[in-house]
């Protein structure tokens, strides 16, 4: 009984290609070379930025289109592969994939 509240209070983290556009996220982590997280960094892209998502890049193309703040940030694959985020769930907006 205890594994299944602690189960159910833990945060989903996906990786924010997992994001539907329109969704909102919190930043959870960066990942990948510290160059492409210090570069993530100096955008503003800090763990606990709320982000929502633009614009998807389509098949071929997987750049993405966030605001932050009230920055607008086009990232590249390799950038947008190394933001994991907790969706914001009150939004109305899903994930990719979750019904």
């Amino acid at each position: 009984m205890e594994n299944k509240a602690r189960e159910s209070t833990r945060r989903a983290v996906v990786a924010l290609r997992e994001i539907v556009p329109g969704g909102i996220c919190k930043v959870d982590r960066l990942t990948g070379s510290d160059e492409v997280r210090r570069q993530l960094a100096i955008q503003g892209l800090q763990p606990g930025a709320r982000l929502r998502l633009l614009q998807k890049g389509g098949r071929g193309h997987r750049g993405i289109v966030v605001i932050c703040g009230e920055t607008r940030l086009a990232l590249g694959r390799k950038e947008a592969d190394g933001i994991l985020v907790e969706p914001d769930v009150t939004d109305g907006h899903g994930v990719l994939g979750a019904d």
